[in-house]
Parts: C-alpha cells; structure tokens; sequence
C-alpha cells in the first residue's frame, strides 16, 4: 500500500507540474510526460457496444450514441486510471445520457459543462461527449489525478460547455438543483412523449415539471390527442390553449398544455392552484420563443 500511494503521488507531481507536454494526434487522449498511456484497438460503436457495456447499452443507444474510446494511464503495475469517451450525436443527446447517471447530491466540480465525482470515478459532460474516469487507487491523491486528467482532456476536446438553453424555460421556483433531466423516448410511459426535458421541484413531496419541444406543431398536436385518448376521464380547457387535467393511472395527477409545438404540465402535484400557477409561468416562458408551426 506504502508503494502505491508513493506512485500515485508521483504520477500527480507529473501530472501538476507538465500537462499535456507533448499530445499525440493520432490519439483521443492527451499525453503526460511519465505516465503510459494505453489505447485501446477497439472502438465501440452501435453495432459492438453491447460487447463492453451490455447491461447499458439500449440506453446509450437512445441518445444517439456515436461511439467509444478507450484509454488508460498507467505508471509502474500498481496504477492505472482509466478513461471513457463517449460520443454522441449532438450535445443535447450527451447532456440526456449524463443526465440519466448523475445523482443531485453527488460532489460536482467545474470541469467541462459540469461534471461530478466520489471515491474512484469521475464523470464530466463537454459538448457531445460523455466522459468516465476511474481507478481502483483509493484516496485524494488519486482524485486529484483523474482531475487533472479530466481538465487535459476537456481542453484538447475543444466543447461548447453549455447546458441545453431549453432548460432556461423551465421554472426555477422551488427547482431542486441538478435534477435536470432530458428524455428522449417514452416520457411516463408513453411512446408519442418523446424529447422531454424534466426537474424535480417542491420542499416537501417532490413533483416534476416537464417540457416536450415537438419536432413541429402537428406533432405536438399529435401528441397531445394521443395523451387524451390513453388517459381519459379528465377535464378539458380550450378557453386560452389547449389544456387537459387528469388523474394519470400511472403517473398521478397531471396538468398538461399545448402551445405551438410544446408540451408542458406538471405531474404528481396534488395542489392544482400551485400546479396552475407553474403552467402559467412555462406559458409565459415559452411565449419567449418562436413556434415551430411546419
């Protein structure tokens, strides 16, 4: 143990003192003076993702995965850090797999767009990539490396390190921080719900706000019929836009709204006067935007 944590040390001294001295073009990883970088042949894309991360893949691959390298950064045999890069289509669908596996009470830093880390993982989101660094080393040393290894790495990826803007629409009153989420299929349940973006909200029982940017208006109407006919029973408002409230089966109460081509509404939130009120927010947000009418 005396000479791992002698090496971890070591390898951080490097790391601190020279980054990214020398890069290699032909790799996806930067390069430290010291460390041995390994990567790996393979590169997983739709059709062999299951051979490395089977369990998991079906998710990845709804949000558009592109592909993954795979790096490791050894010093002497007691040490290795490991590095995956996953890519994705765009930056919305790498937000939504990273959205899918943080936790709001994890320790996040700002490295990337936003990235978080515990005992022997650190994970970064940057642009349209998904980034996971792990080692079996224990300890800070070994946190402070993989930290300078994910700041290296985020700096050579050249990203745009913003969240997606859509989530500005979302009301911030009572929003619990980093809950954040963006579905790409089956919101609730439901396969015409697709392109969700979703937070946790409230002091006491949580409930969630959503929003749904539809392809085009028709879609959204589409959408909004479907719902109505596989939940009914509920009360119908046309008086300022198209508006259902309902008792969802599955899902509790709901309070849900069309204009153009968004879906909003809240879901599991009892207090109707409280849920009106948030509608009425998403629609002045939305109201901010233009309409996609095609």
């Amino acid at each position: 143990m005396r000479h791992t944590t002698s090496c971890i040390i070591i390898l951080l001294s490097i790391v601190l003192a020279s980054p990214a001295s020398a890069q290699d073009s032909s790799s996806s990883f930067p390069s430290f003076r010291g460390w041995t970088i390994a990567e790996d042949e393979t590169v997983y894309n739709p059709n062999n993702l299951w051979d490395i991360i089977d369990g998991a893949a079906d998710l990845f691959l709804e949000y558009g995965f592109v592909d993954l390298h795979i790096g490791r950064y050894q010093k002497g045999n007691d040490s290795e850090i490991r590095v995956e890069l996953y890519r994705f289509d765009s930056e919305v669908d790498a937000f939504g797999m990273y959205s899918q596996e943080r936790n709001p009470e994890y320790a996040f830093i700002d490295i990337g767009v936003q990235a978080y880390r515990e005992e022997g993982v650190l994970n970064f989101l940057t642009g349209s990539y998904y980034v996971k660094i792990m080692t079996q080393v224990r300890g800070q040393e070994a946190l402070n490396a993989m930290t300078a290894i994910a700041k290296s790495l985020d700096s050579r990826l050249k990203q745009r390190n913003t969240f997606p803007e859509i989530l500005n629409l979302l009301p911030a009153q009572q929003k619990l921080l980093n809950s954040e989420q963006y579905i790409a299929k089956n919101f609730l349940g439901y396969a015409f719900f697709r392109q969700a973006y979703v937070a946790r909200y409230g002091t006491g029982k949580p409930f969630r706000i959503f929003l749904i940017a539809a392809d085009s208006t028709a879609a959204a109407e589409s959408a909004f019929g479907e719902f109505i006919k596989t939940s009914p029973g509920g009360t119908t408002d046309t008086s300022r836009v198209e508006r259902y409230s309902v008792r969802d089966q599955y899902n509790g109460p709901i309070e849900i709204v069309r204009r153009g081509n968004f879906i909003a509404g809240t879901v599991d939130l009892e207090d109707r006067k409280l849920a009106n009120s948030y509608i009425d927010d998403i629609l002045k947000r939305i109201d901010t935007v233009p309409h996609n009418n095609h």
